[in-house]
């Protein structure tokens, strides 16, 4: 009688030691799990909602205005030129920020909707960053790295440079660190701290 009694004893403890098992077992998966990313600092433009446009240190300040990255004639092709030119405020000199990783974005451009791209793809000294299609390649993948601050024509900038991770490191460079003259040519080379290579 009495293991009849506990056989059909009411269910609460049971469900008791259901809840207790099943919260041992979210336990132990929550510490299994990864670690959340930590949220970028206040400031930090690593990975943003919206378009950015960027602009270079070396340019900006030889022409005494902001020299920005821009795709040549509003193109939307593959292979289209990128450019230093005035800044305008036009898509052309937009770009979203698509995140990959810790810091580590492709930069796709409003107007096209295509990537910067190393032409080749190279990691050689001087090869051309161009727009090209969108995909999986280390050659459109890059990672922002703050720089600290600069004055640029007459006010403090949050600075960073962008290493391309195809093959070597590398870093998006403003050619000759001109700015006088627009279309000047935005390549990769190698990363030296330069401000031919720092972008606000």
């Amino acid at each position: 009688m009495i293991i009849k009694e506990s056989m059909k004893a009411p269910g609460k403890p049971r469900r008791r030691l259901f809840v207790v098992a099943m919260s041992l077992i979210v336990s132990g998966a929550a510490a299994l799990s990864p670690t959340p990313a930590v949220a970028a600092p206040a400031g930090d433009v690593s990975v943003l909602a919206d378009s950015h446009w960027w602009a270079n240190v070396a340019g900006s300040n030889a022409a005494g205005a902001h020299k920005a990255l821009d795709i040549k004639d509003l193109s939307v092709a593959d292979g289209a030129v990128v450019q230093l030119w005035t800044y305008s405020g036009g898509n052309q000199q937009r770009f979203y920020h698509d995140s990959i990783g810790s810091s580590v974005i492709k930069l796709r451009n409003v107007n096209s909707g295509k990537c910067l791209d190393t032409r080749g793809p190279s990691d050689a000294d001087g090869t051309q960053v161009h727009q090209w299609n969108c995909y999986s390649t280390d050659s459109q993948t890059w990672r922002q790295e703050n720089a600290g601050t600069r004055i640029v024509n007459g006010s403090t900038k949050t600075v960073y440079r962008f290493v391309n991770l195809f093959g070597r490191d590398t870093c998006l460079d403003n050619a000759g660190g001109s700015g006088n003259n627009n279309n000047n040519k935005i390549q990769i080379w190698t990363c030296n701290g330069s401000a031919n290579q720092l972008w606000y």
